[in-house]
């Protein structure tokens, strides 16, 4: 019996109604079914198959042989894009298996939307020939509708695995966008990508030059071997690093691995490492979207991390630097103190010292015993060593006064060098001189900075026991001005190199070990850095760091 087209385009009306209002494919896949069996009343079978990833998904259940069966001709169907019509079954024009066992013809319609295939549209007939040409327009017609439904329903999936996968990669952000170290960090992000991901082995390279090296892994097999480097352009994640694109491999090996995925980790445009996951099966379209959003998460947090090492870092020093000066603000202030003190104590002393000196005196001038007059010289003589080590030590310990004023570094130094020729008599010592040229006027005390070079200088002339060179250096680095006192002497013992700036340290015979200890408290208070290499039999060199902005 003919329906009249009133009534088809009713329907078509109402079914486009009841399917673009409805994400329920079950519930549309009823509808369709019951008024197409309205019309059409030799139906003996009718579904609906959805396309997914070359997967046919039938929205009521079928056996699984019937679509093993008929795997060939569903491939001819989408391959060709139009609809196929089989008007009898037993002609075996197609390599197709009808569903049900009463069929003798049947309909197969491509579900469209634009030109993609979102599925399959299959009814089958009890009669041969059992579709007229009006039916198969009108059950085009349905399939376009369906086309849309469909469209929006895998439209609607997509979104909600979207969601999902934002909601997962902010679980992670929040439990990564901490202030880690950077070694704690990678460990936390792979355990938490190996547990969304249900990976058996996840794997962060850094990228060093040319190479990536295996920063660290998170594993739940104890099979696991990688690579501990890796050059860019070999292995996954090398072509990864190359191409600067996500690639995935498909291949079986002994571990139980089964499909890789290498993620490139870029900041500000610079490739930093690559995010390496070993899994059981295929990575789906929504874990490699969200593998792509967590390597930008990931990447975010890896940065701060090494801010948070270098703030660190900065801290621990600053903390060091203020305990350091700390310290030197007490021991000036004990030295002040003891300056005050010892101001008192040594003229004291000095008026003790004179009152002997006075008695030896007059022995020499009255006492003509020769032995008497000797010990009185010999006690002349130590109270004059007295009064000169407790006039150092009552210079060390008081406060220094800078008059400070624009002047060269070198011509101070030169100063210095004529008033140490005394040091020379009696030894084979070459001085060399070399200045950068242009050196900036330098702030300073010109009075103590040439204490400080003449102290040097004299170390280094004793330092040479007879044949040697002296070589003074000075020149430009940075923000510095930097000056060296070089000799060839005896050297320093490796031990011995940290107590030199101590005071009343010495190694040397008669000495007060107070020179250096001056020479470092001027420098201090100028606020330059003085250090020193030095091995024995080979020499030392004093090296002076002047800041030229303070």
């Amino acid at each position: 019996m003919s329906i009249p087209f009133d009534f088809r385009m009713q329907l078509l009306l109402s079914l486009s109604r009841e399917i673009s209002g409805s994400l329920n494919l079950p519930q549309i896949m009823r509808f369709v079914k019951f008024s197409i069996q309205t019309f059409i009343s030799n139906i003996v079978w009718m579904n609906i198959f959805e396309v997914e990833k070359d997967k046919l998904i039938p929205v009521e259940k079928e056996e699984k042989e019937y679509l093993i069966k008929n795997e060939k001709f569903f491939s001819e169907l989408k391959k060709r894009k139009e609809y196929i019509y089989i008007e009898d079954l037993k002609e075996k024009k197609y390599d197709y298996f009808p569903f049900c066992k009463e069929a003798k013809s049947a309909l197969w319609i491509p579900i469209k939307r634009w030109d993609k295939i979102e599925g399959l549209f299959g009814i089958e007939s009890e009669l041969v020939k059992g579709f007229k040409l009006e039916d198969v327009i009108f059950l085009r017609i349905i399939s376009d509708f369906l086309g849309v439904s469909i469209s929006n329903i895998k439209l609607l999936r997509e979104n909600e695995e979207r969601k999902k996968d934002f909601e997962s990669a902010y679980e992670i952000s929040l439990q990564i966008n901490k202030p880690f170290k950077k070694e704690e960090l990678v460990k936390t992000f792979l355990k938490l990508i190996s547990e969304k991901f249900n990976s058996i082995y996840t794997a962060f390279f850094e990228k060093q030059g040319d190479i990536l090296y295996l920063f660290d892994y998170y594993t739940t097999s104890n099979k696991i071997s990688l690579p501990h480097q890796v050059l860019i352009g070999e292995e996954i994640c090398g072509k990864s690093a190359l191409s600067g694109k996500l690639i995935k491999e498909y291949k079986e090996e002994a571990e139980g691995i089964k499909s890789k995925m290498a993620i490139p980790v870029f900041w500000k445009e610079n490739l930093v490492g690559v995010i390496e996951i070993g899994g059981e099966k295929d990575f789906s379209e929504n874990e490699i979207f969200l593998a792509n959003l967590l390597s930008n998460t990931f990447s975010l947090s890896y940065q701060n991390s090494k801010y948070y090492e270098e703030l660190e870092k900065y801290i621990n020093e600053m903390e060091k630097l203020v305990y350091e000066k700390t310290q030197e603000l007490i021991k000036t202030e004990k030295f002040a103190l003891i300056g005050q003190m010892s101001s008192v104590v040594i003229h004291e002393i000095k008026n003790l010292l004179a009152g002997i000196s006075a008695m030896a005196e007059f022995i020499l001038l009255k006492v003509p015993d020769e032995k008497i007059c000797e010990i009185a010289k010999m006690m002349k003589e130590e109270v004059e060593k007295a009064f000169k080590n407790l006039s150092n030590i009552l210079e060390y310990v008081k406060p220094i006064k800078l008059d400070l004023k624009k002047t060269r570094i070198e011509e101070v130094i030169k100063k210095a060098l004529l008033l140490s020729q005394g040091f020379f008599e009696g030894k084979n010592i070459d001085v060399e001189l070399n200045f950068e040229e242009n050196l900036p006027e330098i702030v300073m005390d010109e009075d103590k900075i040439k204490e400080v070079f003449l102290n040097l200088i004299s170390n280094a002339a004793q330092a040479i026991e007879s044949k040697g060179f002296i070589k003074i250096r000075g020149h430009r680095k940075n923000e510095f001005v930097v000056i060296e006192v070089e000799d060839n002497g005896i050297g320093i013992k490796k031990e011995d190199i940290d107590k030199i700036f101590e005071p009343f340290f010495t190694t040397k015979k008669g000495g007060t070990g107070l020179g250096l200890p001056r020479v470092k408290k001027i420098l201090d208070y100028h606020l330059w850095q003085i250090s020193v290499k030095s091995e024995i039999n080979k020499g030392s060199i004093f090296e002076i760091k002047i800041p030229l902005k303070i």
